[in-house]
């Protein structure tokens, strides 16, 4: 829909439009037709068994080279220029999105009786890991940003703060209550790796204790 309402490519929008104004320049879907990125490029390891150690895989899993700007999953940056519009957007400074669009792109907006649903199939620890690996019957909801816890995390993000996640476990939330974000990354697959959660959850838990110390 974007390239066809502005007649250019998907990429080129993003570059133009978040990622030139929060001096990203690191956003494309081809890293090979950028060298300076893909020297950066982590290799990919495989977990094949839950318990087991990681092991180095020449295979990509996600194509390096896809034909067409995918605006489902695809994109490649560095962690920083993610983190930098994921403070944008906490911060709420206009940079990008005006400040009722920020307000429309956390809004809940699932009945209870959706919300239920969701909450069956996180019951399944497989399913419920690939989401963030969330504490077993919290509540939650989505926006169109993402998926809003309804309860506190304890130690961790307060209620109503957006988490999501990408295919090699790399994972991000965004907290309007407290004006924090953060993301983890990592180059490791399947999703929903258990050991990466576990270092998702410390990284979340030391920053919300650091932020703590600061508001004392």
């Amino acid at each position: 829909m974007i390239e066809r309402a502005t007649g250019v490519s998907l990429e080129k929008f993003i570059q133009d439009n978040v990622g030139a104004p929060l001096g990203i320049k690191s956003i494309c879907f081809r890293p090979r037709d950028h060298p300076e990125l893909l020297e950066k490029l982590a290799d990919v390891s495989l977990r094949k068994e839950k318990d087991g150690p990681v092991e180095w895989t020449a295979e990509t899993i996600w194509p390096l080279d896809t034909p067409e700007d995918s605006g489902g999953s695809g994109a490649y940056a560095t962690l920083v220029d993610y983190q930098k519009i994921l403070h944008s957007l906490v911060a709420d400074d206009g940079v990008l999105l005006t400040s009722p669009m920020v307000d429309a792109l956390f809004a809940p907006e699932m009945k209870p009786v959706i919300r239920e649903g969701v909450k069956q199939v996180l019951k399944n620890p497989t399913t419920n890991n690939i989401y963030g690996g969330l504490p077993q019957g919290v509540d939650v909801t989505y926006s169109i940003g993402g998926m809003i816890v309804l309860e506190d995390l304890e130690g961790r993000r307060p209620k109503l703060t957006l988490h999501w996640g990408g295919l090699f476990n790399l994972f991000f939330w965004m907290d309007r209550t407290n004006g924090l974000s953060g993301i983890f990354g990592s180059q490791v697959f399947p999703a929903g790796d258990v050991h990466c959660l576990g270092l998702f959850a410390e990284f979340e838990k030391k920053t919300y204790e650091a932020y703590r110390k600061l508001q004392q």
